[in-house]
This record gives C-alpha cells, sequence and structure tokens, in this order.
C-alpha cells in the first residue's frame, strides 16, 4: 500500500483545521477592526503565516518525495497533532470573540483569567503551534522542513510573545 495514501489524509485534515480556525480568526478580525481594536506586530504576524503556510506545503511535498513508510512516529505525530488541535479549540473557546491569529487589542480589552492562560502563559503558541509543527514533522516525515523552518519560526514566535507582552502590558491585570 502506498504510504501517501494514510499520509496525505491526516495532513489535510490538519490542513482542513488550520483553515477552519483561519476563518474564525477573520471572522474576528473584522470585528474587532469594526470595534475599534489596534493590531500589532503585522509584520511579524505575516511572516508567521506565510511560514506556517510553508511549513504545511513543504511538509507534503517532503512526504510526497521520501514517500515514508507509517510507523510509530507517525502514530506519535497524529497524537500530538490531535492534541495541538484539541487545545487550539480550548484556546479559541476560551478566547471567544478575542481570538485571532492576528495580535489585536480591543477597545475594552480584559485579561482572560480562565483556568488556561492562568496556567500557561502563551497557550495558543506552547499548546497549539509548536506541537502541530513538530507533529506535521513526524507525519510527514519532513526531517528538512524541520530542520530549516522549525528554528525560522521560533524565532518568530519569540518576536511574536515579545509583541503580546508589550502590548498587553498597559492592560490593567497583566501580569498578576
Amino acid at each position: 500500500m502506498d504510504s501517501l495514501l494514510i499520509i496525505v489524509p491526516l495532513w489535510a485534515a490538519s490542513f482542513y483545521l488550520r483553515m477552519l480556525s483561519g476563518k474564525r480568526s477573520t471572522e474576528n478580525e473584522r470585528r474587532l477592526r469594526a470595534e475599534g481594536a489596534t493590531e500589532y506586530g503585522s509584520r511579524t504576524t505575516a511572516v508567521i503565516i506565510v511560514l506556517h503556510l510553508a511549513y504545511y506545503l513543504g511538509s507534503l511535498v517532503e512526504a510526497c518525495i521520501r514517500r515514508p513508510t507509517p510507523g510509530l512516529l507517525t502514530v506519535i505525530g497524529v497524537i500530538l497533532m490531535a492534541f495541538s488541535m484539541m487545545s487550539l479549540y480550548w484556546v479559541i473557546r476560551s478566547l471567544g470573540p478575542l481570538w485571532t491569529g492576528k495580535l489585536f487589542i480591543a477597545r475594552q480589552h480584559t485579561i482572560n483569567r480562565s483556568w488556561l492562560f492562568r496556567h500557561v502563559r502563551h497557550p495558543n503558541y506552547v499548546l497549539n503551534v509548536i506541537p502541530e509543527l513538530i507533529a506535521l514533522t513526524l507525519i510527514c516525515h519532513a526531517w528538512v522542513v524541520g530542520a530549516v523552518l522549525f528554528p525560522a519560526y521560533m524565532v518568530c514566535l519569540g518576536l511574536r510573545i515579545g509583541q503580546e507582552e508589550r502590548a498587553m502590558a498597559a492592560l490593567p491585570g497583566w501580569g498578576k
């Protein structure tokens, strides 16, 4: 059996879920802009979007070239991807209308004090994005993509986290 019959549907399901989250992000972004929210770090956001798409597409291309035999690493990748997507869902539900893939501060922005945000700093990145990228690498056996794009993505994520910290610092209750 061709290994791509297993890997491509797993990749496609992950990509589909990511696109659904993008749709929700765009809807929330439009509303936040209409309500006068301020966007920060738009250049970093653009680079992150390009890197995310490159990671997905590069992983698929590498899988098509390598045609790896699915095994334990694929299973671990699927489990990690499931964890990642469940975490994304949890973050989206927790932030509700404030959740976007971009960095917005709403006019009446309040600090989320839910269990998730009290116990995990930047849960979208720590519990969703990083595990998602590792999962893609494992599912697709995309070692070149992982070696090249993962470090670049982590640099951008570090920049984004700094931007979030600075943008949120002015909000009442931040850092408590």
